[in-house]
């Protein structure tokens, strides 16, 4: 029998072949494992806010926060790397691979040793077992990072969907269950670690990669410094998104933190982690098509019509009716969160900015403009910080609420400089589901003021769904050009058709 060929894994010729269908369809498979994963996520949430207190949320975040960065140094940016680049070996791979796993084990090894640091820094003793348990979820990660790139590479993106969603779930069984048996915090250590630990035997099963002599180091010497540019404005988004939560940890409460990192969770966290989970999709795409303007302008613009379309309307209905959904959700114990919930509403909307210009950013090998931009933006969100600090936590949240808004424009006009794009195709795509969903939020506003909130929340929500569907759907097609723009999306839908060829 003659030897597999390793370099079969890394060939994209065949894909351009069939690129807008295996685009639609991996953005469709993608769309739905994300909402699978929110689904069990979700589930998990309300059942757990329920067997834990507010507190056990808060210790983990005031972990989190700070080892939150571990990511960032175990990708190295290594795995846009290989998803990026045109031509690519299975020895330069192989070289991204140790790489990675060399970071990984000093990551996990230095979580450790300031484990102790850590909960001297709060002054908690408990966060130091959460610390070191968290340290050994790091070595997981980094073993699947170059395969997990491969299998977005060659845009396998049901595979993705499908171990992901299976790692998740398991997590969320054995972390529901120890919380039933009252392990307390340990249960939401446990949903932090298992996924990964999970996802990492699945990733080397599906991908069929094994990892093997490394390339000589000029061979690879520009793949490391676009990752390290990558790695670098992700160590500084991850310290800027997660600077609040330290200052409210360290200079409130954890129960306050738990309120905060709940709301933080409801209306900004589901953006960051759609706009990671479709970057599978967008990245591989784009890349392959950086060489051809007109195509690559055709997928950004659907992608940003896509995004629009889905996102905005989320966002105003969450911010509208969070009165009815904490207490619906979390129970009446997290009442608290509300007033987070509505003031962080911009930053949800800075985040579907910060999703496609990542995009860009990485699609055409840009890490250097990408780490600039990121400097830039952290800056001005720390300086906001540090203004709203004097007016408490929801001063922290207001502040970055007003810089987020700040930054959207400026964002926009320096990512598509010099890229195939401009700043038009944006604001074309996105205009109508912003007026749309500006009006069904109207709708809900007013249609609060009836009182069926004091009746329970699901007799209001049961009259506020809909309306904000009909007010959304019937203010988009009413807008010059709504009609056709959502009988291209319909269009669109058709590439999903299994005889389309």
């Amino acid at each position: 029998m003659a030897p597999i060929d390793p370099e079969r894994h890394f060939d994209t010729e065949l894909l351009r072949r069939s690129l807008r269908r295996r685009a639609v369809r991996g953005g469709v498979a993608t769309a739905a494992g994300h909402a699978g994963k929110v689904a069990l996520l979700l589930g998990s949430t309300v059942v757990l806010a329920r067997l834990l207190r507010p507190g056990d949320f808060g210790l983990i975040a005031m972990v989190t926060s700070i080892t939150g960065f571990s990511s960032m140094f175990l990708d190295f940016g290594l795995s846009a790397a290989t998803i990026q680049r045109e031509q690519l070996r299975h020895d330069q791979v192989s070289s991204l691979f140790w790489v990675n796993l060399a970071f990984s084990g000093l990551v996990a090894l230095v979580i450790a040793v300031l484990s102790p640091a850590i909960a001297w820094f709060y002054d908690e003793p408990r966060l130091l077992g959460i610390a070191l348990a968290l340290a050994a979820g790091a070595l997981f990660n980094g073993l699947a990072i170059q395969h997990n790139a491969i299998l977005r590479r060659q845009m396998r993106f049901t595979a993705l969907v499908v171990l992901e969603l299976v790692a998740t779930a398991i997590g969320v069984v054995l972390a529901v269950a120890l919380g039933g048996l009252g392990a307390g915090y340990w249960s939401l250590v446990v949903l932090q670690v298992v996924p990964v630990a999970v996802r990492a035997v699945l990733m080397w099963t599906a991908s069929g990669w094994r990892p093997g002599a490394c390339a000589p180091l000029a061979e690879v010497r520009s793949m490391l410094a676009f990752g390290g540019s990558v790695t670098g404005s992700r160590m500084i988004t991850t310290f800027t998104r997660n600077l609040d939560k330290i200052l409210i940890g360290k200079f409130w409460s954890a129960q306050l933190l738990g309120y905060y990192s709940k709301a933080a969770n409801a209306i900004v966290m589901p953006f960051q982690q759609a706009g990671q989970t479709l970057a599978r999709v967008a990245v591989p795409t784009l890349s392959r098509l950086q060489h051809d303007p007109a195509r690559y302008r055709s997928y950004f613009r659907t992608a940003v019509t896509l995004i629009a379309a889905a996102g905005l309307p989320l966002v105003v209905f969450v911010a509208v009716d969070a009165p009815l959904l904490v207490p619906l959700v979390l129970g009446d114990q997290w009442l608290e969160t509300v007033p987070f919930v509505r003031v962080l509403a911009p930053v949800a909307l800075l985040e579907m900015v910060t999703t496609l210009t990542r995009w860009v950013f990485l699609s055409l090998g840009q890490g250097t403009k990408l780490l600039r931009w990121r400097v830039f933006e952290s800056l001005t969100k720390i300086l906001g910080l540090a203004i709203g600090i004097g007016w408490g936590a929801l001063g922290l949240a207001a502040s970055l609420a007003l810089t987020s808004s700040a930054l959207i424009l400026p964002a926009l006009v320096y990512c598509l400089r010099g890229a195939p794009l401009e700043v038009q195709d944006v604001t074309q795509a996105a205009w109508r589901p912003a007026l749309a969903a500006g009006a069904a939020g109207a709708a809900l506003a007013a249609l609060s003021r009836i009182g069926l909130a004091s009746q329970g929340p699901l007799p209001a929500l049961a009259l506020d769904v809909p309306v904000f569907a009909a007010v959304y759907f019937g203010a988009w097609l009413a807008l010059p050009g709504g009609a056709a723009t959502l009988l291209e999306l319909l269009r669109l839908a058709r590439e999903l058709r299994p005889n389309q060829r």
